[in-house]
């Protein structure tokens, strides 16, 4: 594996309260070379929000993700920022190489991005189905650093 393509999403929102559906309306990827730990490139877009719950950001999403409606104004739907997306796989020759996708919060790949899809009929590709999850991985190697920190008392402890 050499190329990471490290993703992070934000969400409609609005604080304690549950907002259904949530939508996408930033996405972001950047092509990090593990070899040279460099960025090669990166994919931005906003997405305006589909859902009529959504035609207008809540003031703590505004706050939280620093993204107003007037800059989701002219932003491409979801499906057409999956299709720009796509192209910049291809041309960024992705399609041809080994990545995996590193997400900010598995929950944007596991669950949030494919929800939005699903729920609005789009097709999620299947290249977001194969992500590492750093998360897990800190939560076993913390666990696995706990271990080898304890030892066995002997009976020359005091």
């Amino acid at each position: 594996m050499t190329t990471f393509l490290v993703c992070s999403m934000e969400f409609t929102c609005d604080g304690k309260r549950s907002l259904e559906p949530q939508e996408v309306i930033e996405f972001c990827v950047f092509k990090f070379c593990v070899k040279s730990q460099t960025v090669l490139d990166r994919f931005y877009s906003l997405v305006k929000p589909q859902h009529p719950i959504n035609g207008q950001l809540s003031t703590f999403c505004k706050m939280l993700t620093c993204i107003s409606d007037r800059k989701l104004a002219l932003a491409p739907a979801l499906p057409d920022v999956l299709v720009d997306f796509d192209r910049w796989m291809w041309k960024q020759r992705l399609h041809q190489s080994r990545y995996i996708f590193v997400p900010h919060s598995h929950f944007d790949l596991q669950h949030m991005l494919l929800s939005q899809c699903n729920a609005m009929g789009y097709h999620c590709p299947a290249y977001f189905f194969c992500w590492l999850h750093l998360e897990e991985i800190m939560l076993q190697s913390e666990k696995k650093q706990v271990f080898k920190k304890s030892r066995p008392l002997s009976r020359y402890d005091g």
